[in-house]
């Protein structure tokens, strides 16, 4: 296997105090023999939450990855959330997808350039974990609130695709089982890998530029019309996140550069404007934090959703050109019934408000197309009325990491 040709490093373990005491986690709560129960301390420190994944099969029960933080589970439609990575060997995760069949059923892959990990498959919610696939995801890189690197075919659903730094795709056949390296698309870093939504054999890879220490990769664009048994290079630009909107058959949504959203009609080959109604300014979407750049992208039935890193939201429905602003009238941070430490009471008008900073992913619920999820640098916000109203839902997640405790 490919990864086998990476550096090997021991899997790591929890340490210190930390590691003796919390022991089951329930809810938002921890409880450790002889012990009170904990709850979570709200810490509110920074990290990175990349996406909420909903179950197709239950959409009560969703999982939240964190960048250096770990994966998180929740049965309550996000009310309350509790971590399920205390056996997984690195806590940086970098993708997850959930069987449609079987909500308990979920793979992820995770790890960093100098800590080589790869893909694990739980059958119980997140309860074990088994590792299945050696290869190196970088869950805490500059793009990784890009896409996803897992894809799973909307046919097949244990035909799955990984797309791994530097070894290139991997194909399974039997839900995440046994992977197959696939040729020719070595050396690259991935940022997203997409099945077509309406010709289920094709699938779309797009790789980013890359630099770490003395290794540089290109930016590529692939597409595969064999379900990833091969791919062939498009173009040396690539997008950072593909979507497409079930009610716009043939068109491919994508954003380049983080500064301009465009769209293709031939599978990738080429691309035009799409961006009408978005506030541009190249220059500006080089801030991580700005009004003007793109990181994310959702479809809802018939339409599509973007927003910027300032958490601004905007609404393009189908077969319409222009984004419209979605109007956003309130917002509501407690956790456990207390104001988050980014509530306006608990801040001063000066202090920096990390609602929608650096906003990363947007969700959007199957069977409630209303009810829409969006993560960020230190929350997760749901709302129910079409972005009108946002609440917050972290409790129980944490993206700081602890290492210690002590009395």
């Amino acid at each position: 296997m490919k990864g086998d040709r990476m550096s090997r490093r021991g899997y790591g373990q929890p340490i210190g105090l930390a590691a003796l005491l919390l022991q089951t986690v329930i809810g938002g709560t921890v409880e450790a023999e002889g012990i009170a129960p904990w709850r979570s301390s709200v810490i509110g420190g920074g990290g990175w939450i990349q996406n909420v994944v909903i179950a197709p099969s239950d959409p009560q029960r969703l999982y939240a990855y964190v960048d250096v933080g770990g994966v998180f589970r929740s049965d309550d439609g996000g009310r309350v959330w509790r971590m399920i990575h205390h056996r997984l060997g690195n806590r940086r995760v970098r993708s997850l997808s959930v069987d449609p069949r079987e909500a308990n059923r979920l793979i992820l892959v995770n790890g960093s350039p100098t800590w080589v990990q790869g893909a694990w498959v739980s059958e119980d919610g997140g309860e074990t974990w088994r590792q299945t696939l050696r290869a190196l995801f970088e869950g805490n890189g500059a793009d990784r609130a890009a896409g996803f690197l897992l894809a799973r075919s909307p046919v097949n659903p244990d035909l799955i695709l990984a797309a791994s730094v530097d070894s290139g795709v991997y194909r399974s056949v039997d839900n995440g089982e046994s992977w197959e390296p696939i040729e020719g698309t070595e050396h690259r870093y991935p940022a997203d890998i997409r099945f077509d939504l309406f010709e289920p054999h094709r699938v779309y890879l797009a790789c980013l530029l890359w630099q770490w220490k003395d290794r540089r990769r290109a930016p590529a664009f692939y597409r595969s019309e064999d379900e990833g048994r091969t791919f062939v290079k498009l173009s040396d630009r690539a997008p950072t996140e593909m979507v497409q909107c079930p009610a716009e058959p043939g068109r491919l949504y994508a954003i380049f550069d983080y500064a301009e959203i465009r769209v293709s009609e031939d599978g990738g080959e080429t691309w035009r404007e799409a961006s009408e109604g978005l506030p541009l300014n190249p220059q500006r979407a080089r801030e991580p934090v700005s009004e003007h750049r793109f990181s994310a992208l959702a479809a809802g039935p018939d339409f599509l959703l973007t927003a910027s890193t300032r958490g601004t939201f905007y609404r393009k429905n189908a077969g319409e050109a222009v984004w419209q602003r979605v109007p956003r009238e309130g917002v509501e941070q407690k956790v456990a019934g207390e104001p988050w430490f980014n509530a306006p009471e608990r801040r001063a008008a000066s202090d920096f408000d990390f609602f929608g900073a650096a906003l990363g992913s947007i969700t959007v619920c199957v069977n409630n197309p209303q009810r829409w999820f969006f993560t960020d640098w230190a929350g997760i916000y749901e709302t129910t009325d079409g972005g009108r109203h946002w609440t917050l839902r972290v409790d129980g997640v944490e993206v700081t990491v602890v290492h210690d405790l002590a009395p």
